[in-house]
């Protein structure tokens, strides 16, 4: 255990670029420096995040919506923190994410994914026959079934890296308060943004809106 107080506030200190970069490249972010230290976890996540994140039958704008109303329960801050903005989610759209069945910009296939996402997130013996009936009404069973290993994979990947309690290179508001269990990811603030104009990397930037 090191003593160093320049490690005091890290769980787990993130591996050098000899280590990170041969897997994520020179401009990992924080969290995946951290999951270098195991190759064989990276490659394992690597492939699981592009299968339920990318490959799956799902609107891209509905991955987005679950993946960052998960990362509030999570309360993973990395999470939180990050947008893709390729996917049609400006800042107007996350904030409606904050009473998802009151919101008039979210269709009801969107409602209805994210209340099993608020279920599966927060008391899964809570998830009903009636709770799959809504689904039905709006995916077919392949959706339904990507749509549980999204919930699923975003809630194990999420709480991990909430566990971690990486903050560095965040915007201000998601480094504050540390150890608060009441971030959100709607507000006002700076977001960390990702598109494919950007080679992968996520800059920091002020939050857009309508």
């Amino acid at each position: 255990m090191t003593a160093t107080s320049d490690l005091a506030t890290r769980r787990v200190e993130p591996s050098p670029p000899e280590v990170y970069e041969p897997i994520f490249g020179v401009d990992a972010p924080e969290h995946q420096k951290v999951l270098a230290w195991s190759a064989n976890a990276s490659k394992a996540v690597i492939d699981f995040m592009a299968a339920i994140y990318t490959n799956n039958s799902l609107d891209p704008r509905l991955v987005e919506l679950i993946r960052i109303r998960v990362a509030f329960h999570n309360q993973c801050r990395s999470c939180m923190a990050t947008r893709n903005q390729e996917v049609g989610v400006d800042e107007d759209l996350v904030c409606s994410l904050e009473k998802p069945e009151e919101a008039p910009n979210l269709t009801e296939a969107e409602r209805a994914a994210l209340n099993y996402a608020d279920l599966f997130a927060t008391d899964h013996f809570k998830i009903t026959d009636e709770t799959f009936e809504r689904l039905a009404r709006s995916f077919t069973k392949e959706q339904i079934i990507d749509l549980g290993a999204l919930i699923a994979g975003t809630m194990g990947s999420g709480r991990m890296m909430a566990t971690w309690d990486i903050v560095e290179g965040l915007p201000d508001r998601f480094q504050e308060n540390r150890g608060a269990k009441n971030v959100t990811p709607w507000g006002e603030g700076d977001v960390m943004v990702q598109g494919a104009d950007m080679g992968g990397k996520f800059e920091k930037r002020a939050a857009l809106r309508n």
